[in-house]
């Protein structure tokens, strides 16, 4: 098609006049692929501009839609002018980040306040129950944890395993940002914090371990619902961690559960 070679070719004044005279050009899709698909692709951005600008583009065509496209890319420019034309800023298909969780973990702060400012759910959740707050914490990210918190973000928010940012943060051994969220206001729920324990003790950070057992975490937990985590230390031969957790309360009569008890 002649509108997609004018495209291709990075005509923009081409493309300018044949919307002029057709404006529905603007959603002509060829091999699946939107005229605007085709100018990011190939790095025009004043011709995708000049296609946001029309009547008739759709802000949430083509997949990945537009807004998310754009910041995959790090057309950051572009993906504002998307929100000012209303793209929708919590768009996330299944298995995908939030926007606000991508822009933020691009660098791309100006974007987040946008996105924020244009109705972004900032404590939006996805399949796991993680909210941009805790993938923060989980992460390390201390500006982006900064940026969230200052902006309303929920610090006790938790995840479908029952995990709230503070217990991320002591889940991979961030000390001074589990610091920093306890000072915040945020809740160390220690029931919660079992999580923690577990990830702590299979990942064998053993500072980490020690400082949730030191806040008094219960080691009387259970691994993937099945073995406690003495008796994962037991089977992993961990002698260090079999004594560490029964110093620590460990209850040697409930190794496992009563479905394995069975099935020995």
């Amino acid at each position: 098609m002649e509108f997609h070679q004018a495209i291709e070719s990075g005509n923009l004044k081409q493309v300018k006049e044949m919307l002029e005279v057709d404006p529905s050009l603007v959603q002509a899709e060829i091999d699946d692929q939107t005229p605007f698909e085709i100018a990011l692709a190939r790095g025009y951005t004043s011709i995708a501009s000049l296609l946001i600008h029309s009547d008739l583009f759709l802000t949430e065509s083509g997949n990945p839609q537009p807004l998310r496209q754009c910041i995959n890319l790090g057309y950051t420019s572009l993906a504002e002018e998307l929100l000012r034309k209303n793209a929708n800023p919590n768009e996330r298909p299944e298995n995908e980040p939030t926007l606000l969780r991508l822009a933020l973990c691009k660098g791309y702060f100006k974007l987040a306040e946008q996105l924020l400012e244009m109705g972004s759910e900032i404590d939006a959740r996805d399949e796991k129950g993680w909210t941009a707050l805790i993938h923060a914490a989980f992460s390390g990210e201390d500006d982006q944890v900064d940026f969230l918190v200052k902006r309303g973000a929920s610090l006790d928010i938790c995840t479908n395993d029952g995990w709230n940012a503070v217990v991320g943060a002591y889940a991979k051994g961030h000390t001074q940002l589990v610091d920093k969220l306890l000072g915040l206001g945020s809740s160390f729920n220690k029931k919660y914090a079992q999580a923690a324990l577990i990830s702590a003790y299979l990942n064998r950070r053993k500072s980490t371990v020690i400082s949730l057992l030191e806040q008094g975490v219960s080691p009387n937990c259970l691994v993937d619902g099945r073995f406690s985590l003495l008796a994962q230390s037991l089977r992993d031969n961990e002698w260090e961690y079999v004594k560490l957790f029964l110093d620590n309360g460990a209850d040697p009569r409930n190794l496992f559960t009563e479905e394995v008890r069975q099935q020995i």
